[in-house]
């Protein structure tokens, strides 16, 4: 009898070990990711996501770090917003991307909200740093 005992004892330590073991990575793999898309509309000098303007990509990565996407969509405004996207790119390689160009006329693009500005700076160019120069290192990475 205490053989019996000590195997089916042993048997149901095994069984809830095996769970435990299994179930934790499920636990981690749903804290991962919320299920939420984000897309990115990308101009030459700024980028739009949620509705709200960023004029840089630590203030964007402020918003899109928290949300744990589980897919980023990165759309550039025509050629001109290219290094904007490739920087993006770069950035954000933490998560899952895809990548789209659209045309200037896109109304993604022509619905973009314009900066507001100084008064002081309303006589130049607006000064800001929204495409950093692409990463080699990064691109050379995810060549094939």
């Amino acid at each position: 009898m205490p053989a019996q005992a000590l195997a089916s004892r042993f048997f149901r330590t095994a069984v809830v070990g095996a769970l435990a073991l299994g179930l934790s990575p499920v636990g981690f793999a749903i804290e991962r990711t919320t299920g939420v898309s984000i897309t990115v509309t990308v101009l030459a000098d700024r980028y739009l996501a949620a509705g709200v303007s960023f004029p840089d990509l630590e203030t964007l990565d402020a918003l899109v770090r928290p949300m744990n996407a589980h897919l980023v969509r990165l759309e550039a405004c025509g050629p001109a917003a290219s290094d904007a996207l490739l920087a993006a790119a770069d950035h954000l390689s933490y998560a899952p991307l895809v990548l789209n160009v659209l045309p200037p006329t896109a109304p993604q693009c022509a619905a973009a909200p314009v900066r507001a500005v100084q008064v002081s700076q309303a006589g130049g160019p607006i000064p800001v740093g929204a495409a950093r120069i692409p990463s080699d290192r990064y691109w050379r990475s995810v060549m094939p």
